[in-house]
């Protein structure tokens, strides 16, 4: 049942109404309620529980499944940062911000520059005034 506790907290409460519901329903057969409540004397009907009982199992499936995902779903849009094309700004909290800025509020972490191998090949290549040792220096901190 260590899965059970995985699942978010809303389809735990919609499956736990749903075992609540079935719990019922048998209880009802089991003890007739009706009978109990009212003082009402009709005939058990088995086959009535089974359909009955088989509805809501598959109405429950359906319920939790579209609720779980629809909780993933969420989770994931939730997790996207937005940011800026043009400036590299960060839209947090209804406010834009740097990077930098949005990192060290979130989390205290600081930043640093460099250049990957890719964008330091391509501007190596741009700068033809570079010297052999200016680049061998370059490419050693990598």
């Amino acid at each position: 049942m260590k899965w059970f506790r995985t699942l978010p907290r809303t389809v735990r409460f919609e499956a736990f109404g749903f075992v609540c519901m079935l719990t019922l329903m048998a209880l009802n057969e089991c003890v007739y309620l009706a009978k109990i409540l009212i003082g009402e004397a009709t005939p058990l009907r088995h086959h009535d529980f089974l359909i009955e009982s088989a509805l809501v199992c598959a109405i429950a499936v359906i319920v939790v499944g579209l609720s779980w995902f629809a909780d993933r779903r969420l989770r994931t849009l939730e997790s996207l940062l937005v940011m800026c094309s043009w400036g590299q700004s960060v839209g947090a909290a209804d406010r834009w911000m740097s990077l930098d800025a949005l990192l060290k509020e979130r989390g205290a972490i600081t930043t640093t520059y460099g250049l990957c191998p890719e964008c330091y090949t391509r501007e190596a290549s741009r700068r033809p005034t570079a010297t052999a040792t200016e680049t061998d220096g370059q490419a050693s901190r990598r």
